[in-house]
């Protein structure tokens, strides 16, 4: 085969060698063209991509609770969005927490220009009341909208879901929102504060040592109080010592074989008794 195909080379006149290679040329640069118009109308696509609207439906939590959630309509594109329109299916509704009341949210008829980055927010339900409603979990949101030329877009469809909030946990963060309110609370106290009616500030003074002065006595008169209620309750308890050591104290002595007898002294003598008083025995009695 290889000896059959030099035949054929060498046989082959050298005008038919140059003609093959002019039409080799002339198919290799017909594929590169290919190529190349095939990169540009995809280079042209991409730019067309990146350099168009994109505007979509989604949910959000809401800056002010965690529990709140936002409706929002976005312009995530690189130009500016014209005449959008949003579709939802079922009708958009929120709980009034009022038990199982519901209404309607308000959504806006048409938006004249959404520009790149700029977004439509509003509130539409706190998970903790639509939970004691009947409200359905998933809608269905449509945005339709044209780019900066007036070229109608091919609208975007959302599916929203509140289920994939009822079992969310979060940590609270607080961030210029809450400080906002905080500033906002300082301020409403500091428009009652006045030199009447006990709504100034007051300012309260401590001094240590007088502190610890005052502890000392309400200590002692403590002390004094409960000695003075056990002598109340127990004088017994507090009196027998005091007659034992009388008790113990010795008598004053005696003239042995006579018992203690108070000495009374006599009496003046009287005119005309001439009897000699002797001293110990009673007087005469007439």
């Amino acid at each position: 085969m290889i000896a059959e195909l030099w035949g054929w080379l060498s046989k082959t006149d050298p005008d038919a060698w140059a003609a093959g290679a002019g039409w080799t040329t002339a198919l290799i640069a017909l594929v590169a063209s290919i190529a190349a118009l095939r990169q540009v109308r995809e280079a042209r696509r991409l730019r067309e991509e990146q350099a168009q609207p994109y505007v979509v439906a989604y949910m959000e939590h809401s800056q002010a609770d965690m529990q709140f959630i936002d409706l929002v309509i976005k312009n995530f594109g690189t130009t500016a969005a014209r005449d959008v329109r949003i579709y939802a299916e079922p009708a958009l509704k929120r709980s009034t927490g009022q038990g199982a009341g519901t209404e309607d949210v308000g959504l806006f008829k048409v938006l004249p220009v959404l520009v790149p980055q700029q977004e439509w927010r509003t509130f539409w339900d706190s998970g903790m009341n639509r939970k004691d409603t009947d409200l359905p979990d998933e809608h269905v949101v449509k945005v339709e909208y044209m780019d900066s030329r007036g070229r109608k877009m091919e609208p975007t469809t959302a599916v929203l879901d509140w289920s994939a909030y009822k079992n969310s946990q979060w940590l609270v963060i607080y961030g210029i929102h809450h400080s906002a309110k905080a500033l906002r609370d300082i301020k409403d106290l500091v428009k009652k504060w006045g030199e009447h009616g006990g709504r100034g500030i007051s300012v309260y003074a401590r001094s240590g040592d007088r502190k610890d002065a005052r502890l000392r006595q309400e200590f002692e008169r403590r002390r004094r109080s409960a000695a003075e209620l056990r002598k109340k309750l127990l004088p017994a308890a507090e009196e027998e010592p005091e007659v034992a050591e009388v008790s113990a104290t010795p008598a004053p002595p005696t003239q042995a074989g006579s018992p203690t007898q108070e000495q009374v002294p006599n009496p003046p003598l009287r005119s005309g008794q001439g009897a000699e008083q002797v001293p110990g025995s009673a007087p005469d009695q007439h």
